[in-house]
């Protein structure tokens, strides 16, 4: 048996459109469901946010709601995210288009360089508030 962890975002309101950004930047099969899909209690105005999406690449799986909406903002998990995407020296090419992409919106902390260390590392903060950090190699 085998265990995997996937980040799983939580927004209040832009969970389809950071979704469908992060299927523009990595490519895969999204599946989005709404609160009013699973007929979830809600009021009205919840009703067609995300209850619960997944972004499906080759490579992770990305899942987010729209859960903060809902909550009471002390239940609200949607500061402090960061997303690490590690992987190896012969993928930096691909790492780096994604975080050309990813730089969209986005507030750059370090650019995608060789690092100190002999990875290629960068991060970001995307225009959703979501920090990513890049390591590849090294």
């Amino acid at each position: 048996m085998s265990i995997r962890l996937n980040p799983y975002f939580t927004f209040t309101g832009q969970a389809r459109e950071a979704l469908e950004f992060y299927e523009s930047v990595f490519g895969g099969e999204l599946k989005v469901a709404s609160f009013k899909d699973f007929q979830a209690p809600v009021d009205p105005e919840f009703s067609e946010m995300v209850m619960h999406g997944e972004l499906y690449t080759s490579h992770f799986i990305i899942q987010a709601s729209d859960g903060a909406a809902i909550s009471r903002p002390e239940n609200n998990a949607t500061t402090n995210m960061e997303c690490a995407v590690i992987g190896a020296a012969d993928e930096v090419e691909l790492a780096r288009e994604w975080f050309d992409k990813l730089q969209d919106g986005a507030t750059q902390v370090m650019p995608l360089n060789q690092a100190p260390w002999g990875a290629h590392f960068g991060s970001l903060t995307d225009k959703f508030g979501i920090a990513w950090m890049f390591n590849f190699g090294g």
